[in-house]
């Protein structure tokens, strides 16, 4: 059974979050604030470990979907629909992206140390 630490859980996903805000906003051209692209990051960690506890895809689902949202509105103040649009499909790409490349380092850091530390 392996062991899921919330804390570690919440720090690589807002570095996740943090970097596919940072990649989506200068693919789709959006002048994103740092401060709000922080807020976003926060936010989505926040929410994304809470889904981790509830463990309901329905709920996990609509949590993300809003999640974008609000990040797309949040972070593209002075952009219309149109650009909002582009930064959350942009947003999507690069959290499947980001995400499974850290989720592949991870595992493969995790099996490779597993019988070291042990």
């Amino acid at each position: 059974m392996k062991t899921l630490y919330i804390d570690i859980y919440f720090l690589i996903n807002f570095t996740v979050d943090l970097i596919s805000l940072h990649f989506a906003a200068m693919l789709s051209h959006n002048r994103a604030e740092n401060k709000r692209l922080l807020v976003a990051a926060l936010l989505g960690a926040l929410i994304s470990s809470v889904c981790v506890l509830i463990d309901l895809p329905f709920v996990t689902l609509l949590l993300f979907v809003v999640t974008v949202i609000f990040s797309a509105v949040f972070c593209c103040r002075d952009t219309g629909a149109k650009g909002r649009m582009v930064f959350g499909i942009s947003l999507i790409v690069f959290l499947s992206l980001v995400g499974g490349i850290v989720s592949f380092v991870w595992n493969l850091l995790e099996d490779a140390l597993a019988d070291f530390l042990i």
